[in-house]
């Protein structure tokens, strides 16, 4: 599996990457976005939409652990180097179509306050947040 890190590039009024050499590239390939990362379906199999589902529900929850894992492994954050500090945003969890929408960018979304925990990240602005039952 490659890795590899990537210069953005412009083309017209979008934003342009070059994938590595040794992928398999079909004729289009399937994107799902968020804040921070991206997922692609080189071969254009999943629909977009499943990708984006399969990306809020499952990669997302995912990284926004592993990377506060890996923030509070370091000895000093990049806040408290550059003399702030991250603040959690209160959200309250309410019945209806989304469980949560975030206060920042009033992004509905699901949350599983028992499964998934107190505090998280809004999968469309990165905020942090913290989750009232």
């Amino acid at each position: 599996m490659p890795s590899a890190r990537r210069r953005i590039f412009s083309i017209g009024h979008s934003k342009a990457v070059t994938l590595p050499w040794g992928l398999q590239i079909g004729q289009e390939l399937s994107i799902a976005a968020g804040n921070r990362l991206l997922i692609a379906d080189t071969t254009g199999e999943v629909p977009e939409d499943k990708l984006l589902q399969f990306f809020l529900e499952q990669v997302e929850p995912a990284f926004q652990r592993w990377w506060e894992s890996q923030k509070r492994a370091q000895p000093v954050t990049q806040g408290a180097q550059a003399g702030g500090s991250v603040t959690a945003l209160e959200v309250k969890i309410e019945p209806g179509p989304y469980d949560a929408v975030c206060p920042a960018c009033q992004y509905g979304f699901p949350w599983d306050y028992l499964g998934q925990g107190a505090t998280g990240f809004c999968p469309r602005c990165g905020a942090h947040l913290w989750f009232k039952p």
